[in-house]
């Protein structure tokens, strides 16, 4: 039977999104299906979103980005109801997300009350559940070994450390480069195939005293050191290190006042304390959780916690889902170890934030092909009549595979139906040494291969030789 298919890419853009939407339009061709391919992630399923037929001639998938294009688009129930309204209206049989947590969080409500698969993406690698825990580890058991997008990401960051070490090399510096990754390490951990010296996940709270030993042992043996951190990295209370939040306290009677219009003064003067200085036409709109606070061009989001007799709140700025803009870790955590390491120059520090050149770009073979093998599978699922499920990657005898998994098998959700995110295993990391475990170095190596030797020249010994040599 001809059936009509929808499909949408929601969240960050990575370079497989064109392979999955290949892998679709290629099995939906060879079914009889017709494609309807909606624009800009959830945005194109609302009721002004935009929608065209979807063919593989329309489709790269050696290119990076997403025809789609995208959004971070959170729906609420509201609005669920709304795009299933226009489902129906456009007769679409089925819907196909493809997306990481945030995107699969609004798709398993959505697909309470519509027939929906999905396939993953996200160079985050944070969907999924890792091998059951054990003191060895059945990579077989890992459920999607690793989400489309995340291998190209990992190489470009790879590549990235690797050619830093020139620079790192002549010019004896320190160099912390920032990657991406949210609250799961798993990128940041790839890093170990570029030889970064130390690498900082935020699984683990970062400890700036035992971070600047590490430094400078490694500076000591080799003069320069590279030290990759992730953007998500926490401090030991728990605390997003970031330049985007600003952290403050005030008592709970504040609580109330905070109720619509302008801005309390007790509110005002301690933000100006911090170097917030806001306008009288400043206004607070308050939600369950937060307070979205508006000057001018800028708006900003306040959450809150109560510990005790006191509201603790920090300022930044959140996207649609709530998550905190992250960024600048590298650039405090530099500023910081300058200071815990006097006996170094100050100029030998550096910080890289790479940000979107690690998900941009055309995607390697290995991630192009399961991308494009899980969109089709994803099709057949539809066809099948197998509801809610997730085209997924599993690690096999044969190697990396995809394979159609029941959505709760994939995905874990919170009391408030969101998606619970994957964290890095930590057996894949040496947290006393800073680098990855032989455990991490199995689980890249289908990806990867074996870890690369470092094969830079002993410069310094050989200078010293032809010294010796000379007199």
């Amino acid at each position: 039977m001809s059936k009509r298919i929808g499909v949408l890419t929601g969240g960050g853009d990575t370079s497989a999104l064109n392979a999955t939407l290949k892998g679709i339009a290629l099995k939906a061709e060879e079914l009889g299906f017709e494609l309807i391919g909606f624009m800009k992630g959830w945005k194109g399923v609302l009721k002004d979103g935009l929608h065209f037929t979807l063919t593989p001639d329309l489709i790269d998938e050696n290119q990076g980005g997403t025809l789609l294009k995208s959004s971070r688009t959170n729906l609420d129930q509201d609005q669920i109801g709304e795009a299933v309204d226009k489902l129906r209206t456009l007769r679409i049989d089925g819907l196909i997300p493809i997306g990481g947590d945030d995107t699969m969080t609004v798709g398993a409500k959505l697909s309470e009350m519509f027939t929906t698969t999905f396939v993953t993406k996200t160079i985050d690698n944070d969907v999924g559940t890792n091998p059951p825990e054990g003191a060895s580890v059945d990579y077989s058991r890992m459920i999607n070994y690793f989400c489309p997008g995340f291998p190209t990401a990992a190489s470009r960051l790879i590549s990235y450390v690797r050619d830093l070490r020139t620079t790192a090399y002549s010019h004896d510096r320190i160099i912390f480069v920032e990657a991406m990754g949210r609250d799961a390490g798993w990128l940041t951990l790839s890093s170990a195939y570029g030889h970064a010296d130390l690498i900082v996940v935020p699984e683990i709270p970062y400890e700036p005293d035992r971070l600047a030993e590490a430094i400078q042992k490694k500076h000591a043996a080799k003069g320069n050191v590279i030290v990759v951190v992730s953007e998500w990295v926490r401090d030991e209370n728990d605390e997003l290190i970031t330049k985007s939040k600003l952290p403050f306290t005030i008592y709970l009677s504040c609580e109330d006042t905070l109720n619509g219009g302008g801005v309390p003064e007790d509110l005002r003067q301690k933000l100006e304390v911090f170097g917030y200085s806001l306008s009288q036409q400043t206004t607070v709109k308050k939600t369950d959780n937060r307070w979205e606070i508006t000057d001018g061009a800028e708006t900003y989001t306040v959450k809150k916690t109560v510990q005790g007799d006191t509201l603790n709140l920090y300022m930044g700025k959140f996207d649609a889902f709530g998550h905190p803009q992250a960024g600048g870790c590298s650039e405090i955590i530099a500023e910081e170890m300058k200071k815990l390491l006097p006996e170094i120059s100050g100029s030998s520090f550096r910080h890289v934030i790479l940000g979107y050149l690690q998900r941009c770009g055309s995607p390697t073979p290995i991630d192009r092909d399961c991308a494009l093998k899980a969109g089709q599978l994803a099709v057949e699922a539809l066809a099948e009549g197998q509801i809610n499920y997730v085209a997924a990657i599993r690690r096999t005898s044969g190697g990396l595979q995809p394979e159609l998994l029941p959505l709760e098998h994939v995905i874990k959700r919170d009391e408030a139906g969101d998606v619970i995110r994957r964290s890095l295993d930590l057996r894949f990391y040496d947290a006393k040494n800073y680098q990855i475990s032989g455990a991490g170095i199995a689980y890249f190596r289908p990806i990867f291969g074996d870890l690369p030797k470092l094969n830079l020249p002993d410069i310094e010994s050989a200078l010293s030789i032809q010294l010796l040599a000379s007199e």
